[in-house]
């Protein structure tokens, strides 16, 4: 090959490298180059509280995901302050996993059964408790067992006691002894008598 051919291959090589490079510096330059159709994030918010906002990716204050909220789905400004008192939104994900369900607010009568166990127990504010004030022992008993009915001026129980026998003999004998006061006895003699009587009525 002569000098001429040579200089034409070298020349026609350059030209191809020079070429090949140029289409692939603008195709690396069209892959690197940022998409323009890419949505711009404007924060980041909790998907059950809305007004639970972040800066930045990561996890809510239930431990759930946060969903990001696009520049354009804003209306009329910041969304955080769109919403209404007593309104809640929540991510159309949350509420396909929760299996959440909306229908038209009916005014009808709501019924459920329900079984359950319970307790049957007595009112405190009608048991009462029965003391004695004398010693003494229970010689019968009409009312043994719990739950059974008891009447009003019912005896419950027969008690025997020494000391309220004793009681009732001193009684027995002061009235005797007033009742047989005769007609002369003395006033003194008489209130006496009688103040025995009210001593022993009274133990």
């Amino acid at each position: 090959m002569n000098k001429t051919g040579r200089t034409v291959l070298l020349v026609a090589l350059a030209a191809t490298i020079g070429a090949a490079g140029f289409f692939a510096g603008r195709s690396i330059g069209n892959r690197s180059a940022p998409a323009t159709d890419e949505r711009a994030i404007a924060y980041w918010r909790a998907p059950m509280d809305p007004t639970e906002v972040y800066d930045g990716p990561g996890q809510s204050r239930m431990g759930m995901d946060l969903v990001p909220v696009y520049e354009d789905e804003l209306s009329g400004g910041d969304a955080r302050v769109s919403i209404p008192d007593g309104f809640v939104e929540i991510d159309p994900r949350v509420a396909q996993n929760m299996g959440v369900r909306s229908t038209t607010v009916q005014r009808k009568s709501f019924s459920r059964q329900i079984r359950t166990v319970g307790e049957v127990g007595y009112d405190e504010e009608r048991l009462f408790v029965v003391n004695t004030k004398i010693s003494g022992w229970i010689e019968k008993l009409n009312v043994n067992y719990v739950g059974d009915t008891v009447r009003e001026n019912e005896p419950l129980l027969e008690i025997y006691s020494p000391e309220l026998v004793s009681t009732q003999e001193e009684y027995l004998l002061a009235l005797q002894n007033v009742r047989n006061l005769p007609n002369g006895a003395t006033p003194s003699i008489r209130a006496d008598a009688e103040r025995l009587l009210a001593a022993a009525r009274s133990r």
